[in-house]
């Protein structure tokens, strides 16, 4: 059911890929990955109350699924809701602290706020925690010192990454 969702969502029949979650549900009800599996097909819809809603019943299931709170801040980020995409990401983090996706979603969170300051601290502890993650660095350049306008820093910290590609 929910493979079958991928393809008919590939195809562009939401109804029928919105039918096998609901057939998948009915097999598996307390499994999470089906409200997240809908989340998906919302998100690529533009759909975010849509995938706020499924999220949130994907973290009734289970408190823990990390992805539903990825999913569920950058759709509150989409919506504006910057505080509470600001919780799930601290949830996500305090459940997986060293994941990326969660840093750099606080971070665009942060810097869409308007707190420079806490957005950079985030992004260079992303840095620091991982320093051959290629997206740290990218993320850091993009985000932050192009956004400030420090082309300098975030050329050097382009440069990191290929230097590091070039190491492997």
């Amino acid at each position: 059911g929910v493979v079958a969702k991928r393809f008919r969502s590939l195809d562009g029949d939401l109804p029928g890929a919105l039918a096998d979650v609901e057939e998948a549900r009915k097999l598996e009800p307390r499994n999470s990955q089906n409200e997240t599996t809908e989340a998906d097909l919302w998100w690529e819809r533009d759909e975010w109350d849509k995938v706020i809603a499924s999220t949130y019943r994907a973290l009734e299931l289970n408190p823990a699924h990390t992805y539903a709170l990825l999913r569920r801040a950058a759709a509150r980020r989409h919506k504006n809701d910057l505080e509470s995409a600001l919780s799930d990401l601290d949830k996500a983090l305090s459940l997986e602290p060293m994941s990326a996706d969660a840093r750099a979603g606080k971070a665009s969170a942060l810097i869409a706020k308007g707190d420079r300051r806490a957005a950079r601290l985030e992004l260079d502890g992303l840095v620091q925690s991982q320093p051959g993650e290629a997206l740290a660095w990218a993320l850091r350049a993009i985000y932050f010192h192009a956004l400030t306008g420090d082309f300098a820093a975030a050329e050097r910290d382009l440069l990191s990454i290929l230097e590091y590609i070039a190491r492997e």
